[in-house]
Formats: C-alpha cells, structure tokens, sequence
C-alpha cells in the first residue's frame, strides 16, 4: 500500500514530458533515426552480419582453450563481444551498421562458446580418463605423481 501511495505522488508531482525542452527534441530525433529492430532494412543487415561473422571468426583457440581449461573457455567466450572489421560497416547508414554489428557480434559470440563447450567435453572427457588411469588397479599401490 506504501508503494502505491508513493508512486501516486510521484506521478502526481513529476513534471509533463512535454516540459523536458531540448532533451525531449534530441530523443525524438535519435528516435527518428534508429530502426526498429524487427523492420526489414534491420533484420537484412542482422543476417548480413551473422553471415560475416560465420565467416570471419575463428573458434579454434577457443576449442584448444575448451580442452586445456574446461568450462573457463566458453564463459570467456559469452563475456568477450567480437567487432566486425571497419571495412565491413563502410557505406552502411548509422542504424544499418549498428544492426550489422548487432548480427556479427551476437553470432560471434554464439560460434566461439559452441566451440568452447565442444572442447570442455572433449576435455573433461580427456582429463576423466587421465585420472581414471592414474587411479586404476590397487587402492594400496597407488602413487600420486605430485
């Protein structure tokens, strides 16, 4: 009931948006620039840049990486944002490349913690059957090597 008394007030006592002057106009205008996300000119350069990134980034290191650190390789691969190269955005409107951009870093980040995950199996697997090994036969003649 707090919450709804406090809320009140404040819807009560806040300012029109139509008083907000120059902040109002420069959102407006930015609002007219920026594609909606879902229209066609957007999901166009989206694909574009997925393709790009198909292409473009490598996801071996990040396998390599998934074998020698499993589960660390593909968290550092979602928190990592690939950029596509400046070549690729030349002649692009500012809301057709920041779709583009969107598309390429969303797939290159999809396509490096894939590979990743793929590695830290293969090398869990690896290590399991390291361990496995190491431990196999008598409980009495085991030897650590550390």
């Amino acid at each position: 009931m707090r919450t709804l008394a406090i809320l009140g007030l404040v819807l009560v006592c806040a300012a029109p948006p139509a008083a907000a002057g120059p902040i109002l106009e420069s959102a407006e205008r930015l609002a007219a620039e920026v594609q909606p996300r879902w229209s066609p000119p957007c999901l166009a350069s989206t694909l574009a840049g997925r393709d790009a990134a198909e292409q473009r980034e490598g996801s071996t290191a990040y396998f390599v990486g998934g074998i020698l650190l499993p589960v660390v390789m593909p968290m550092l691969a979602r928190a990592t944002r690939p950029s596509p190269p400046a070549a690729l955005e030349e002649g692009r409107s500012p809301a057709d490349a920041a779709c583009f951009r969107d598309g390429y870093r969303q797939r290159g980040q999809e396509k490096k913690a894939d590979s990743g995950w793929a590695g830290s199996g293969f090398g869990l697997a690896i290590w399991g059957t390291i361990i496995v090994a190491i431990t196999a036969g008598d409980p009495a003649d085991i030897e650590f090597p550390f």
